[in-house]
């Protein structure tokens, strides 16, 4: 069983056990995850700041707060290999890059 999930325009690494009560503990204990995230279009400093304290996403119809999390912009891009070319990102304008870690998964966070 997985450990997490990559959404359908996500790209990474996903952790499978055999172990169900790691896989919960793992996915509902508020285990760090850190995650590169290269978004479309540049990120200011405010922008930063309110994910930190957390940002209000929608789920389903229903409004939900995130938890605050880590964020920092990366002076360089990391060293990955090449995204699928269904992903636009890059094409039309710059992209920034950011080390995102967190203590939920809420969906699309």
């Amino acid at each position: 069983m997985p450990i997490g999930r990559l959404d359908e325009k996500s790209e990474g690494l996903l952790l499978l056990t055999t172990d169900g009560k790691l896989s919960d503990r793992v996915n509902r204990s508020g285990i760090e995850k850190q995650y590169l995230v290269q978004l479309d279009g540049a990120i200011d400093n405010r922008a930063i700041e309110r994910l930190e304290h957390g940002v209000e996403i929608g789920i389903s119809g229903t409004k939900y707060q995130t938890l605050p999390c880590q964020a920092k912009i990366l002076d360089e891009v990391p060293e990955l290999p090449p995204p699928d070319k269904k992903l636009r990102i890059d094409r039309h304008r710059p992209s920034s890059w950011l080390s995102l870690t967190i203590q939920e998964g809420k969906y699309r966070q």
